[in-house]
């Protein structure tokens, strides 16, 4: 799992100021996400958005992204943050190109979700039901006791194929 290759929360509270820890702490509150997810979360915001946003095969450098009227919870965290506006060109081709329509013809959906997984929140099973039929869709959630992101045991990967698979043949 890509948590495995991040640095040991240990080392790094070793090479942390005072500042940094009460800073981390805040953000770890305001956001309920665990400092483990809080680093996955990080780096995909550092990697992949800039990478959709900066291909010329993607967005082509206009961002979708504002967080003008957003309100962090903490007053410091609200002055402090840089504010940005999107173009509503940008946003319009990224809600026309990246935003699931559920337009998926006869497909059929098996989603199986961990119930602590803070990069792709559980939540996500409503919208999906919002947007796919009931004849399309199949979804189960496994409650899991430590959060994890996929942390599905064989026998649930196993079950969710089986599922797909007598599902697709009738």
């Amino acid at each position: 799992m890509f948590s495995d290759q991040l640095a040991s929360p240990s080392l790094a509270d070793a090479f942390q100021s005072d500042g940094q820890k009460d800073r981390l702490n805040r953000i770890l509150s305001l956001s309920g996400v665990s400092q483990e997810f809080l680093l996955i979360d990080l780096s995909y915001a550092v990697f992949e958005i800039p990478d959709l946003i900066n291909d010329p095969k993607k967005l082509n450098e206009l961002s979708p992204f504002e967080n003008t009227g957003v309100d962090y919870g903490d007053e410091d965290i609200n002055f402090r943050i840089q504010r940005s506006l999107a173009l509503l060109s940008s946003r319009n081709a990224f809600i026309a190109n990246y935003t699931p329509k559920g337009e998926i013809g006869s497909t059929k959906v098996v989603s199986i979700h961990t119930s602590g997984d803070d990069l792709v929140k559980v939540e996500n099973q409503l919208k999906l039901s919002q947007l796919l039929p009931n004849t399309s869709l199949s979804i189960a959630v496994v409650v899991e006791e430590k959060p994890s992101h996929c942390g599905f045991n064989d026998n649930e990967v196993i079950a969710a194929w089986n599922k797909l698979l007598r599902w697709t043949e009738g």
